[in-house]
């Protein structure tokens, strides 16, 4: 990114809000006359194509005294319908990227398309003789001053080419926060995982080593006793089971000596 120094820094600044403001405001005027005239004198001249091929008289009689035919009325509504979606395609992309100064040379084509568009439509008008003063000017003037507005932000970009937006507004200055802030979670995220993601040293291994034969011999020795402990209770029943057979066996004997006696 270069350096500018303040001077250049505030006509940069001034250029950017002409630019901006210009772009913003003859792009919904531009979407004004779209909607309220060039699409209105479309559909007009298509309904009177519609009455005139129906064969009514009050529209018949005024195509003759203007000199207009029937072929010419579908092609001059053709001709406003198309006109009109093309004003509003570039009025809508005006206000868009009014702010965007990376947008500004595909916005400055889009501009010109609509000039060309507009200067056709009037040599068509001409001929035709239905042009008009008042439409003469909102058709040139209007893209001139989107042209004038466009080449603005077109020398900002040459200026700075890493340039994005034209103007700081509220907005942007919310967008960029909320995008820095998911880089900052993303790369906090990034620097767990890589963390996890790290071998252990060595001295961890070793006593995790160490640690592992101590503990197995802790384990055998419980096994070792709990089984002892398990033996000598077997033992002890085995013993008294004993006990109580000897104890059955003898008493019966005793009692059949004394009945003897």
């Amino acid at each position: 990114m270069k350096t500018m120094e303040p001077m250049d820094k505030q006509k940069a600044m001034r250029m950017a809000m002409n630019g901006r403001m210009c772009l913003l405001s003859v792009g919904i005027m531009v979407i004004l006359v779209a909607v309220t005239t060039t699409m209105m004198y479309g559909i007009n001249m298509i309904l009177i194509a519609v009455e005139a091929t129906k064969g009514t008289e009050e529209i018949v009689e005024l195509m003759a005294e203007t000199n207009m035919t029937v072929g010419m009325a579908w092609a001059m509504g053709a001709c406003f319908l198309l006109t009109a979606i093309v004003e509003m395609f570039t009025g809508i992309s005006a206000v868009r990227f009014s702010n965007r100064v990376d947008r500004a040379f595909l916005l400055k084509k889009i501009v010109l398309v609509l000039l060309g568009v507009e200067i056709l439509m009037q040599i068509v008008l001409f001929f035709m003789r239905s042009l008009s003063l008042g439409m003469l000017f909102t058709a040139i003037a209007l893209p001139l001053f989107m042209l004038w507005g466009v080449t603005r932000l077109c020398k900002l970009a040459e200026q700075d080419p890493e340039r994005v937006y034209a103007v700081q507004t509220e907005k942007v200055k919310e967008k960029q926060r909320q995008e820095s802030a998911a880089a900052n979670g993303k790369s906090l995220r990034e620097r767990a995982m890589m963390k996890a993601s790290e071998p252990k040293p060595v001295r961890e291994i070793k006593e995790n080593a160490e640690q592992t034969p101590e503990k197995e011999a802790d384990e055998e020795s419980v096994e070792q006793t709990s089984e002892k402990e398990a033996d000598e209770e077997n033992a002890e029943q085995m013993a008294e089971r004993e006990a109580d057979e000897k104890i059955t066996e003898s008493t019966p004997e005793n009692g059949t000596e004394e009945t003897v006696q």
